[in-house]
């Protein structure tokens, strides 16, 4: 179905270019990592309050004009420090659902994915605290939105083929669009919650796994109406 379950539910333009300014030059990459380790050292030392400029020019011994000729602004290099959070993830779901040829696979495959994220967010104190931001920003919130809807498409494309065709296109994608966008909600608060946090996981993967043995176990009644 490719890009043809993006339709099922709509969920907003897609961003057209990131905030930030990627390097095309090899110093100028090693430049932008640190710039960018700098900013992450910043946020998990002191929250994002103490994210400025003048202090990741400092820490990754450039210019401040450097800073600002790839990051415009504060947001773009939270953007930035997002992205690379997202793609890694993107990259381990994706790892995660193929091969996967039966529901129970997917159930099994889609419980690694949701504790495996859990953990290595709540072992990032920078990391948490970008992704705990996103509801302050409209750009950091188009970011998140388009990467839920990109996994959404790995997990709809997944499941497809295992659940009956009386589940609708629709309802299929909604879940796995709700599956991707509520696993963040529940990792912040089970952050949140500390020693706790593993139990409002654990209810998680049982809710998620439940509904998506549900949905392939869907039985088409209408027959009998």
């Amino acid at each position: 179905m490719g890009t043809e379950c993006l339709a099922c539910l709509d969920t907003g333009p897609m961003t057209p270019l990131p905030p930030w300014r990627e390097p095309s030059q090899e110093r100028s990459r090693a430049r932008v990592a640190r710039m960018v380790e700098t900013a992450r050292g910043l946020i998990a030392e002191g929250g994002i309050e103490s994210l400025n400029m003048e202090a990741v020019a400092r820490g990754a011994d450039v210019p401040i004009g450097s800073v600002y000729q790839f990051f415009p602004d504060r947001t773009a290099l939270l953007a930035r420090i997002l992205n690379d959070l997202f793609e890694g993830a993107h990259a381990y779901l994706t790892e995660c659902f193929a091969g996967v040829t039966s529901g129970e696979e997917f159930v099994a495959a889609g419980s690694d994915l949701i504790v495996t994220l859990y953990r290595l967010v709540a072992d990032d104190p920078a990391m948490f605290e970008v992704w705990h931001a996103v509801g302050a920003s409209p750009v950091l919130r188009q970011l998140d939105l388009d990467d839920t809807t990109r996994n959404a498409d790995v997990v709809f494309q997944t499941a497809r083929p295992l659940t009956p065709d009386v589940v609708t296109d629709e309802r299929l994608f909604a879940s796995a669009f709700l599956l991707c966008d509520l696993l963040g909600t529940v990792i912040r608060t089970a952050i949140a919650r500390g020693p706790d946090g593993d139990r409002f996981v654990d209810e998680f993967v049982a809710m998620s796994s439940a509904h998506f043995g549900a949905l392939f176990q869907t039985i088409d009644t209408r027959g009998d109406r």
